[in-house]
């Protein structure tokens, strides 16, 4: 997943593709992302900051 602005500048990679990460949602405050990702070996939904940090 990445983030970028809306006029294509600012590109920042937030999780790589291995293991699959996907189905990005924004909170309603903004804050955080969640996706899913078995980076534990099944599916599971984990958050994350905007930025990439904190990624639980």
């Amino acid at each position: 997943m990445l983030t970028v602005n809306t006029d294509g500048t600012n590109k920042k990679v937030l999780t790589d593709a291995t293991p699959p990460n996907g189905s990005p949602a924004w909170s309603g405050d903004g804050k955080k992302i969640a996706y899913d990702s078995m980076k534990d070996g099944n599916f599971e939904i984990f958050t994350m900051n905007i930025n990439g940090t904190e990624k639980k």
